[in-house]
């Protein structure tokens, strides 16, 4: 079943529109707006805004306000068990400001999948540094906001989550981050990890 758009799904995706908001150009038979330009894509390799118009669909809309709110509940959790129900509670908090247009129960059970599979408990050990959603500036002055970067006594691993199908973009974000914690954790070994939410697996780019 489709889920009505409203302003709240609208309001989900205000990073998205750089400049004047712009009114859906084509709607359907249920006046639910079914593609629409906005001026700018965040799909860049680097994380940077392209330059040209970008047409999103309904589809796309939505599936990129689910990547937000995954991210956001687990920008909560620095460790598992203890800081696992951190991630329930993001998850409702966001399902009741933002208007009900999501799934709460299905993101909490795909998030508690992924945080009780064994595979995973290694992201969130208990015993390092984590740092959710941490933010560098590389060597021009690009901001470059890392979803989990875990600071060990010899290595430094940095995590990106995607919930999205696999991408080469994906993996050259990636060693950009891993080239930036190198240079600064010059004495430690830096690895990158992306996480596939939707597959409760995960990918290391060397």
């Amino acid at each position: 079943m489709r889920i009505p758009m409203n302003k709240h799904i609208f309001s989900v995706f205000k990073d998205i529109e750089i400049g004047s908001p712009r009114a859906p150009d084509k709607k359907d038979a249920g006046n639910i707006p079914a593609e629409f330009t906005v001026p700018s894509s965040p799909e860049a390799p680097t994380g940077a805004y392209n330059i040209v118009p970008a047409k999103w669909t309904y589809d796309r809309f939505k599936d990129a306000g689910l990547g937000g709110i995954y991210h956001e509940a687990l920008s909560h959790v620095k460790a598992v068990p203890t800081d696992t129900f951190k991630a329930e509670t993001a998850v409702k908090e966001l399902w009741a400001a933002q208007g009900r247009w999501f799934n709460a129960d299905d993101v909490c059970s795909r998030i508690n999948k992924l945080l009780c599979s064994a595979s995973m408990a290694q992201f969130f050990p208990a015993n390092a540094e984590v740092l959710n959603e941490k933010e560098y500036c590389d060597p021009s002055g690009n901001l470059c906001r890392m979803d989990k970067v875990i600071v060990m006594s010899s290595e430094v691993w940095v995590v990106d989550f995607k919930t999205g199908p696999e991408a080469k973009e994906h993996d050259e974000q990636l060693k950009k981050y891993i080239s930036l914690l190198k240079e600064l954790h010059k004495n430690k070994n830096v690895r990158g990890f992306i996480i596939r939410i939707m597959d409760t697996d995960y990918e290391e780019i060397i």
